[in-house]
């Protein structure tokens, strides 16, 4: 439990936050912005696709989609006001280039009738 220390700045009250991060993998130094940069493009265009699958009604389907876009907007927005998270506007615009995509990947769910 030492590698996660608590931290006393987050909104939600007292979080570990690791100090010491083993990856699985090894990330070549120049290329680990450009991997974290595309985790989270895929990551929302993922969350984006599945909703799509879900299939629900147009009004919730908005609902979700509008969700989606205040999660990525909204948590850059903590992370910048965190001492140990960067959250920049090129995030939140990464974010949102990945629910366009999952909007276009999953186009015929999107378009399709809610059934739920």
């Amino acid at each position: 439990m030492d590698d996660f220390p608590c931290s006393l700045d987050h909104p939600a009250g007292v979080v570990p936050v690791p100090t010491d991060v083993h990856w699985p993998v090894t990330i070549i130094p120049g290329r680990r912005y450009f991997v974290a940069k595309s985790i989270h493009v895929c990551a929302y265009a993922l969350l984006s696709l599945l909703t799509g699958w879900l299939q629900p009604r147009y009004r919730r389907r908005l609902a979700l989609l509008f969700f989606l876009m205040a999660h990525a907007s909204g948590t850059e927005w903590v992370q910048s006001n965190l001492s140990y998270r960067t959250g920049t506007v090129t995030d939140v615009v990464l974010d949102h280039c990945g629910i366009a995509a999952g909007l276009l990947l999953g186009w015929k769910w999107w378009a399709g009738e809610g059934t739920n």
